[in-house]
């Protein structure tokens, strides 16, 4: 069963690295560039997890994490923050967020913190 991840971020290089981490597994990636779009899309896609960028262009990743728990409650959002970025944990954490990862990230890292949410998304 194929499972379907919605991507927000405006790095085109985040974007394929994520296609590509993903592309031998079961899942679908579709790619967006902006925050706003992701919170459009959220309806249409249906994610089973949401991977979404603290800081890009229309909405922010906070932004789309409660976009996200408001029009599809308990879906899992990840949140990507650059290393030199500021993220606001408590901010995450009452958007709904389910956890972050800085970039750049280890692929292997990302697939598994997928699937961990995914796990705990079916329990």
């Amino acid at each position: 069963m194929s499972r379907t991840i919605l991507l927000a971020d405006d790095s085109v290089t985040i974007q394929k690295v994520v296609e590509l981490t993903f592309l031998d597994e079961d899942f679908r990636v579709v790619a967006v560039g902006d925050g706003s779009e992701a919170i459009r899309q959220v309806a249409d896609v249906a994610p089973d997890v949401v991977i979404a960028d603290v800081h890009m262009p229309g909405a922010d990743g906070y932004e789309v994490a409660e976009a996200v728990q408001k029009n599809r409650p308990g879906t899992p959002v990840l949140l990507l923050v650059g290393t030199f970025e500021v993220f606001d944990a408590d901010r995450a954490s009452s958007a709904g967020a389910a956890g972050h990862l800085k970039k750049p990230f280890d692929s292997q890292e990302l697939l598994r913190r997928v699937r961990d949410l995914l796990s705990g998304a079916a329990a």
